[in-house]
C-alpha cells in the first residue's frame, strides 16, 4: 500500500509539473539577437539542461498553440472527443496539431502558406517542439542535448536558425487582421483554465494528503471502510467535473488534454484527499470505547533509504483480522518491541469502523484491562 501511494504520488506530481510548466512565464532572460529583444529560460533536470524556451514580443492580439500531431490526438479526434480546425493543406495537417478555435487565426493560417512553412519548419526541426501564442508573447519551446553553456548571450550561436524562423514567424503573425484579444474568440481557453485550475487543485490537495498519510499517521491499522467511502467520493466529485467537462468544452482541441488533468492529476488527486479525510475523520471522531488488548509480534524491521530511516512491526494478527499485519512505527517503539514478544495495543474501533491503535505498551494485558 504505501509503495501504491508513492506511485501515486509521483503521479500527480508530474502531471502538475507539467501543467505548471505550461502556465508559467516567469524566470525569463532577455537578450537581444540581432536587434530582435528575447529572452529565454532553460529547463534543468539533476543540473542538466533538458530543454529551452524563446520568448519574443509580439502584438497581443492571438491565442494558439501549434505542436506535434499524436497518436492519442488522432485517438481522441476519431472517437469525436476533440476536433481541430483543418487548413487545407494535407502535409501541414497531418504533422501539426492546431490548438485554437479562433476564426481569424485559423483563417490565416488556411490562406497564408508561408505561416504553415514557418511554422512547421519549426516543429520539424527540433524534437518536442511547440509553438505558443499568448499575452502578447510568441513562445518556441523544444528539448535540447549536450547544451552546458546557460548563457543567453551564446543562445545565437547555438540556435541562430530557429532564431530566425521565430522572427519571421513573428512578422507573419503580426500581418494578421486581428482586433485585440477578447475570449469571446475562443470560448474554450477560458473554460479550459478553469477546469485545469480544479484539477491541479485537487491535485495538490491529492499530494497533501498523501505526504500526511505516508510520513506522519502511524494509527490506522484497519483500511476497509475507508477506501470505500474515499471511492465513492472520487465518483462523485470526477464524475461532475467530467460531465461538466463535456458540457462546458465539448469537442474540440482542448478537450482530450483537459480531460488527461482529471485523469492523471484530478482523480488520484481526489482519491488521495478523501482518503487522507476519511482517515481522519474515522480516528479524530471515533465515539468508541478504546480496549486494552494482546497482540502477538512477529517481527521488527528497520528500513533504510538514502535520506530516511522506517520503523515496521509486523504481528501475527490483529484484533480485527482484516487489518494488515505490517503497520509503520514510531523509532522509540521499535527500540523495546523484542520479535517474538506479546505486547499491549490501545485499540479503537474507528467512526467507520476501521479499527486503529494509538499507542502500545510492553507485557500482555490482564484479564481486567481487556474489559476494559
Amino acid at each position: 500500500m504505501q509503495f501504491l501511494k508513492a506511485g501515486l504520488l509521483f503521479l500527480v506530481a508530474m502531471r502538475i509539473a507539467m501543467s505548471a510548466r505550461r502556465l508559467s512565464s516567469g524566470d525569463f532572460e532577455g537578450f537581444s539577437w540581432q536587434g530582435q529583444s528575447m529572452a529565454a529560460r532553460f529547463w534543468r533536470t539533476k543540473r542538466k539542461i533538458k530543454g529551452l524556451t524563446l520568448r519574443i514580443p509580439i502584438p497581443d492580439k492571438l491565442r494558439f498553440v501549434l505542436r506535434g500531431e499524436t497518436g492519442l490526438d488522432r485517438f481522441a479526434r476519431g472517437l469525436g472527443i476533440a476536433s481541430e480546425w483543418q487548413t487545407g493543406d494535407t502535409g501541414f495537417d497531418a504533422k501539426v496539431f492546431i490548438l485554437s478555435e479562433d476564426v481569424a487565426f485559423n483563417q490565416a493560417l488556411s490562406r497564408d502558406r508561408e505561416l504553415r512553412e514557418l511554422a512547421g519548419n519549426l516543429l520539424g526541426e527540433i524534437r518536442d517542439s511547440s509553438i505558443e501564442c499568448r499575452d502578447g508573447m510568441l513562445y518556441l519551446g523544444f528539448s535540447v542535448e549536450g547544451l552546458e553553456d546557460d548563457n543567453v548571450a551564446n543562445l545565437g550561436s547555438h540556435f541562430a536558425d530557429q532564431l530566425a524562423l521565430l522572427v519571421r514567424l513573428r512578422d507573419g503573425l503580426q500581418r494578421i487582421r486581428a482586433a485585440a484579444w477578447t475570449d469571446e474568440r475562443d470560448p474554450a481557453l477560458a473554460r479550459k483554465a478553469w477546469l485545469v485550475g480544479i484539477s491541479v487543485a485537487l491535485g495538490i490537495a491529492g499530494i497533501a494528503a498523501l505526504a500526511f498519510d505516508l510520513g506522519v499517521d502511524r494509527h490506522q491499522v484497519v483500511r476497509a471502510n475507508i477506501p470505500i467511502l474515499a471511492t465513492w467520493i472520487t465518483v462523485g466529485v470526477i464524475g461532475s467535473l467530467l460531465l461538466t467537462t463535456f458540457a462546458w468544452l465539448k469537442s474540440t482541441p482542448h478537450t482530450h488534454a483537459v480531460l488527461l488533468d482529471i485523469l492523471l492529476a484530478a482523480a488520484p488527486g481526489c482519491w488521495a484527499a478523501a482518503s487522507g479525510s476519511a482517515t481522519v475523520y474515522n480516528e479524530k471522531f471515533d465515539q468508541g470505547v478504546s480496549q486494552q488488548l494482546p497482540v502477538q509480534v512477529v517481527n521488527t524491521e528497520k528500513r533504510k533509504r538514502r535520506r530516511s530511516t522506517s520503523y515496521y512491526l509486523h504481528v501475527e494478527r490483529w484484533p480485527d483480522p482484516r487489518g494488515n499485519t505490517e503497520v509503520r512505527i514510531d523509532e522509540q517503539d521499535f527500540r523495546w518491541i523484542q520479535p517474538g514478544s506479546c505486547i499491549t495495543v490501545t485499540w479503537h474501533p474507528g467512526r467507520l469502523g476501521d479499527g486503529w491503535v494509538s499507542g502500545y505498551r510492553a507485557g500482555c494485558p490482564d484479564a481486567a484491562d481487556v474489559e476494559k
